[in-house]
């Protein structure tokens, strides 16, 4: 597990990160919808004048959920993308902690990371 720390980061990025969390997002309701019209729960899906009810609504929002919701997390993205570099300048940076790689082209570019020295001295290495 590694360290990464945030302190600038563009906003075509920063759209990119708020798209994916907004499509798991809508993954997640839209399962929950699912279950809930398979289990014959009051799930409605409407489209124009067409109305669909119980299962067939909640595969309609399997499929249609991810959609609105990586719409409503652009327009989100738009909206929040300068406080969130105001509250960069504040904070200074933001650590990330996960398994990260870099896929450079520019010979200049410095990440700063750190390695977790909570991993098990077992575990295999790539040297």
């Amino acid at each position: 597990m590694q360290s990464i720390f945030i302190k600038k980061i563009r906003f075509g990025s920063y759209v990119k990160l708020n798209l994916v969390i907004s499509i798991a997002i809508g993954i997640v309701f839209g399962v929950l919808f699912l279950i809930i019209g398979l289990f014959g729960g009051p799930v409605t899906a409407n489209f124009g004048n067409m109305q669909f009810t119980g299962i067939t609504a909640g595969i309609l929002g399997l499929f249609i959920c991810p959609v609105v919701f990586s719409l409503f997390g652009f327009m989100i993205s738009l909206i929040t993308y300068l406080p969130f570099i105001g509250a960069m300048k504040i904070l200074k940076r933001v650590e990330l902690f996960g398994d990260f790689a870099c896929e450079c082209e520019n010979d200049f570019l410095i990440v700063e990371h750190k390695n977790d020295t909570s991993i098990d001295d077992n575990e295999d290495t790539d040297n």
